[in-house]
């Protein structure tokens, strides 16, 4: 992510990532609701290209002026120039979100952008520097960052049971019929699912957000907390790798997460129906080349 400072000519610590082209292919999809730019990375130490990744540091613009190709495009190129020797600078990619749509979301919502960052990406990023042997001092100045803090489980959000009439019942719906909205969007409104709850989720108040195709390209027609579990690593939640590892704790987190996701878009969720089978039914599929 490219979206550090509002200088152009400025420099910041990052990670540069040493990637396959299909590799990058999949960052494309899990990041497409963001722009790519192209910067200049400086990296601190040597990297082999027989290594399909690398987290090596480097000092990159904040935000390039050289606006890179549309995404469709950019996936045809290699994902990074050719490894470099130590200290000479190459020219990367990074995924932004363009000016004009922060100013929008700032101006709406101004209360988003105190631009600290999580309690989740500190544990994570700590967690990262402690494994690479990073000096003890640096990790506990990183660790000790301002940052918002994660919600207590008893604090989760959740998208509410509707209230039946006598004699209503809640629909049920099989794998197999969630299915039928893979990929659809129908009077702005998608159907997806969050463990066993089926929502119907209108996206009339701002059909133009950023995370619009994303909703309707890899969340409808599916079960949505395994993918978002496995996006969106939380260290704190048990491992998972596949969906029959989803538990209900993995599916009140990704309730909470995609609930308040719901109130900042202004999106209307509600449930209409109850996903039949264990947890991990129906789950949605991880991004592939």
């Amino acid at each position: 992510m490219a979206n550090l400072v509002p200088d152009a000519a400025a420099t910041c610590h990052g990670v540069l990532h040493h990637v396959t082209a299909d590799m990058f292919k999949v960052l494309c999809k899990i990041e497409a609701t963001y722009d790519i730019i192209t910067v200049t990375a400086t990296p601190y130490t040597p990297y082999s290209s027989s290594r399909s990744s690398s987290c090596d540091c480097a000092e990159a613009p904040a935000a390039a002026s050289q606006q890179a190709p549309a995404v469709a495009s950019a996936l045809a190129a290699a994902p990074a120039a050719a490894p470099g020797t130590h200290g000479s600078p190459l020219t990367a990619t990074a995924f932004i979100v363009q000016p004009e749509h922060m100013a929008q979301q700032q101006q709406e919502h101004p209360e988003w952008h105190s631009s600290l960052p999580s309690d989740r990406y500190i544990r994570i990023i700590t967690a990262g520097l402690q494994h690479h042997g990073v000096d003890p001092a640096w990790v506990q100045h990183v660790a000790q960052q301002q940052c918002v803090p994660s919600k207590a489980p008893q604090h989760y959000l959740k998208f509410p049971e509707p209230e039946l009439q006598d004699g209503e019942v809640l629909r049920e719906f099989t794998a197999e019929q969630l299915a039928q909205f893979v990929g659809k969007m129908t009077d702005n409104k998608v159907v997806t699912a969050c463990g066993h709850k089926v929502l119907e989720i209108d996206v009339s108040p701002a059909p133009n957000a950023l995370h619009v195709v994303y909703l309707r390209d890899f969340m409808a027609g599916h079960e949505l907390s395994f993918g978002t579990c496995r996006n969106l690593y939380e260290p704190r939640l048990p491992p998972l790798e596949v969906p029959s590892d989803l538990r209900q704790e993995h599916v009140d987190w990704a309730e909470d997460f995609v609930a308040e996701w719901m109130n900042k878009t202004r999106f209307k969720a509600r449930v209409i129906g109850r996903l039949l089978g264990p947890l991990g039914t129906a789950a949605a599929p991880l991004p592939q080349p």
